[in-house]
């Protein structure tokens, strides 16, 4: 029987935690990378450490570094002086190219349609820059003189990047992580990194040019010394440093005070609304039913639905609750029944009423679908100062940052909604939104991240 333990055990363990197991068999590999960048403002000169394992990947220049988790899914942007991180979602970076980069080709269109010579971006860079597929129109322009040392890479007969390879093989545990660093950290074009790939080894020396903001062009070169294969040099992120959720600063806070802020049970809720409606506060009443939907989603229903009767066949006309919920779910049909539906929220976000917050996440809603997406990304973050475990009102955020292609902030927002309430029934859009993102951008990805 003990025989038989050991070995379920075992099973288990490799079974469930084999990308661990991997992780600490195969060897880190470890290299110096100076750089030189040369832009219009001026010239930013120095030296980077590189550490990479199967599953992370660090840059570390001075105090600053980037650790990327590819298991975790996330980048953590260390101030090692500050003793301090921001934890970045990854799905903000390939999101943010996507959009970025319709964006610019569709400018770039119309640029050329109308002459206008700073608008026609090439191709070239825009792809190097936001990516593409390959077997593209592009690629097939691009050629690589693979006689000349470094080997020369063209484009349209211009020379656009250069490399030289080192004595240093990638190991195959390695490759995607070598990769990923090339992907995340060097805006060169996805034909350059296959052709890198192919090679099997690490590079020397790296130049190459980006012309994506014309007129700039903005050089960049980079020798890869100091090879140290393997290492014994272990990626750690600081288990003692204050950790940031978001650059918002605002939202930061926000995040951090909701981890000592008890969530409401549908009870409280439900003797909040039945305390109203014997008052015949009938406005006050739905204000909390609201809240209780933004932060529970409607679970546990059947313990307050007697309520929510009440407040729906009880509510008199008069009492400005019947207009007041219509214009909360009013559907954007026209911008003159939004436009009354925002006169109607504020007139009763007016009498500051005690659970009165919740109506700035309804009033952000309609004023975001008019234009004013700033004010109403200002108008729920106020509701999440009062009540900061509404996990409706932070995917509503998150779409605001998102509309604003704030991808990080849009992140930390979801982020946060799943943290305190991973059944709530918006998450599942956020969820549907990353498998999508992972389908369409896998190199961005581990392949076994969830």
């Amino acid at each position: 029987m003990l025989r038989l333990l050991n070995v379920i055990i075992l099973f288990v363990l490799v079974a469930f935690h084999s990308p661990a197991f991997a992780q600490n068999l195969e060897p880190a590999v470890q290299f110096d990378v100076q750089y030189k960048i040369i832009e219009q403002s001026g010239v930013q000169e120095g030296v980077s450490i590189v550490t990479i394992e199967p599953a992370k990947l660090s840059i570390r220049s001075g105090e600053k570094e980037k650790i990327y988790d590819f298991f975790a899914g996330t980048l953590n942007d260390v101030d090692h002086q500050e003793k301090s991180m921001t934890r970045i979602s990854l799905n903000a970076i390939p999101m943010f190219k996507e959009y970025e980069g319709k964006n610019r080709h569709l400018l770039a269109g119309a640029g050329k349609a109308a002459g206008i010579q700073n608008l026609q971006e090439d191709a070239f860079y825009l792809e190097s820059v936001f990516g593409a597929q390959l077997d593209s129109e592009t690629e097939k322009k691009i050629i690589f003189k693979k006689d000349k040392v470094p080997v020369e890479v063209t484009y349209n007969g211009d020379v656009v990047a250069s490399y030289d390879v080192s004595d240093q093989p990638v190991s195959a545990g390695l490759r995607d992580g070598y990769m990923k660093y090339l992907l995340y950290s060097h805006d060169i074009h996805p034909a350059i990194r296959k052709d890198i790939e192919d090679g099997g080894a690490y590079l020397s020396a790296l130049s190459y040019t980006n012309k994506s903001q014309r007129p700039v062009t903005t050089e960049y070169s980079y020798v890869m010394s100091g090879f140290r294969a393997p290492t014994t040099a272990r990626i750690e992120i600081p288990k003692n440093y204050q950790i940031n959720f978001a650059p918002d600063k605002r939202l930061d806070q926000i995040i951090k005070v909701s981890q000592d802020r008890k969530a409401k049970s549908v009870d409280d809720y439900n003797i909040a609304m039945s305390g109203f409606l014997s008052e015949r506060k009938y406005i006050e009443a739905l204000c909390v039913f609201n809240e209780y939907v933004l932060e529970t989603g409607g679970a546990d229903i059947q313990k307050i639905q007697d309520n929510i009767k009440r407040l729906f066949t009880e509510a008199p006309e008069s009492s400005g609750a019947p207009q007041l919920a219509g214009a909360i779910g009013q559907a954007p049909e026209s911008k003159e029944k939004i436009t009354a539906a925002i006169k109607i929220i504020e007139e009763a976000r007016s009498k500051n009423l005690p659970h009165g917050y919740v109506l700035n996440v309804f009033l952000a809603n309609h004023l975001a679908m008019i234009g004013q997406s700033h004010k109403a990304r200002d108008l729920i973050l106020d509701a999440l100062e009062q009540n900061p475990r509404l996990t409706g009102a932070y995917k509503d955020l998150g779409d605001k940052y998102l509309a604003d292609y704030d991808m990080v902030n849009a992140w930390a927002s979801w982020d946060q909604a799943r943290k305190i309430n991973p059944n709530h029934m918006l998450n599942a859009e956020i969820a549907k939104l990353e498998r999508s993102i992972r389908q369409r951008n896998p190199a961005y990805f581990h392949s076994r991240a969830e």
